[in-house]
Formats: C-alpha cells, structure tokens, sequence
C-alpha cells in the first residue's frame, strides 16, 4: 500500500518518503518534520475539544475555533459543528490529507481510521442520549387515561 502526503507548496500528491516534491520541487525534509498518523489520531480523539492535534500541526486558527466551539458546547449547534469538524479531521489524519503547515504525516492510518468510526459512533450516542434524556425528563407526560 502506498502512501501519499500533499506538497504544502502546490498540494501535489507525493510518496510520504519524498524529500522534496516532484512537481515544484519543494523541499520536504527542511520544511516539514514527520508525524506519526497514529499520534495526530490520538491527540484528535482525546483533545480534539482543545484542538491541540491542529496546534502540534501548525493550523493555530482551527484550533482556536474549536476551542471556542468547545466553550459555546452547551449549545446544541456549536457542539454538533465541533464535533463534524473534529471528525472530518480524523479522516483527513487518516487519509494523510490534512492541512498540516509545519508536520508531514507519515505512516499506518489504520488507527486513525479505527478512531474516527469510534468517534462517530460515539457522537450518535451521545446525540441519542441526550434525545432520549429530554424526551424522558423534560418534556411534560401525558396520562392517557
């Protein structure tokens, strides 16, 4: 299996062992230094709230949003766009397409892949839950007698 990372100059597809791109001839080893996928994934999944995979990998303006997203979370819009952008992260982690500005990502994104399905089935959850606690708590009850 091949793997593949965008050239931050012309977003040329390139091998994830270049060292510079073929098309423009960027360099690669000079301007970006590897990341695993599997570490990128994992500070996704567990502090995508904080947004510190987007800080590690150069983007401090998504990680800023999501940090605000993250405070605006106990609004029902916020934290539904919070939580699609941090998946959407999980699969560009995993597909190597993600917008990194000072990391090149490098290796297997088999867990990257794992983790992003676990999100979202985690978030469907959490969406049913939260239904099913108002539906049972909050919302008023009706004696059919």
């Amino acid at each position: 299996k091949r793997l593949f990372m965008q050239c931050p100059n012309c977003q040329n597809e390139c091998s994830e062992r270049a060292t510079f791109c073929p098309i423009c001839g960027e360099p690669f080893s000079d301007v970006l230094s590897p990341m695993e996928k599997t570490h990128a994934a994992l500070f996704a999944f567990f502090l995508g709230a904080l947004g510190l995979h987007d800080f590690l990998l150069g983007n401090p303006g998504r990680g800023v949003l999501k940090i605000i997203l993250n405070i605006c979370g106990f609004l029902v819009i916020p934290y539904i766009i919070w939580a699609i952008i941090t998946f959407l992260d999980l699969r560009h982690i995993s597909k190597g397409t993600y917008p990194t500005k000072t990391k090149r990502l490098v290796g297997d994104d088999s867990v990257a892949y794992a983790l992003s399905v676990i999100f979202l089935v985690l978030f469907i959850l959490g969406c049913l839950g939260i239904i099913g606690f108002y539906s049972l708590f909050l919302l008023p009850t009706y004696n059919l007698i």
